[in-house]
């Protein structure tokens, strides 16, 4: 009798055992692929912070002034943050840069102006009395009446008289100041500007005129 009932079964249940590994793998990745998408799908919120981290790095790096330069308008104090160097080159030493007491413009011809105070306490006192501030300049420009290439200079104010150096210490240009008396709140330096060409740059109530060469 068992064995009938053997011979009898067999048939109708070895297909369905036959078949039953395969519906088990199939499950099984059915199972493996929810699961996996629903492990990434946690790590979303953490990818797209990495990345928006990463994003934000390099938007410091590569900073941009905050707002358009208007030429012949003197930079704003956020703009000078994004130009001046914290520290500057000059006769084989590095000198910390005074942004408080920095100024520059953007002349019409789209040539950029800047000049900065520095603290020049680790040079010797010769070059301190006539390396006062650090200036840069992007295109050609008359600097009281003398033309001035397109570079990084430094230079002094010095018995009424200014001097432009190379970095090197050389003398390149030299020549007379002019005091205003008018001058209600004198500062170390500053730029004001006279026309979208032209600005005078001040140490103090003396100034040289500086135009752009068109």
């Amino acid at each position: 009798m068992i064995g009938v009932d053997l011979w009898l079964i067999k048939p109708i249940v070895a297909p369905r055992l036959n078949v039953m590994p395969i519906l088990l793998r199939r499950r099984c990745q059915v199972f493996s692929l929810r699961a996996a998408l629903a492990f990434s799908l946690c790590f979303v919120p953490f990818m797209m912070g990495s990345l928006a981290f990463a994003a934000a790095k390099v938007g410091s790096f590569y900073q941009t002034p905050p707002d358009a330069f208007v030429a012949g308008k003197p930079f704003t104090a956020a703009q000078l943050e994004t130009l001046v160097p914290a520290t500057v080159y000059f006769r084989s030493k590095v000198a910390p840069v005074q942004l408080r007491n920095a100024g520059g413009v953007r002349f019409a011809n789209e040539g950029i102006f800047l000049a900065a105070m520095v603290d020049a306490s680790g040079y010797s006192s010769s070059i301190q009395e006539t390396y006062q501030f650090y200036l840069v300049t992007e295109k050609p420009v008359r600097f009281g009446g003398q033309v001035l290439q397109p570079g990084a200079y430094g230079a002094g104010f010095v018995n009424d008289k200014f001097i432009v150096m190379d970095l090197g210490g050389k003398t390149v240009l030299q020549g007379d100041t002019q005091e205003d008396k008018e001058m209600k709140r004198p500062r170390p330096l500053q730029v004001l500007p006279v026309t979208e060409n032209s600005i005078k740059l001040y140490l103090g109530r003396h100034y040289v005129l500086v135009d752009a060469v068109p």
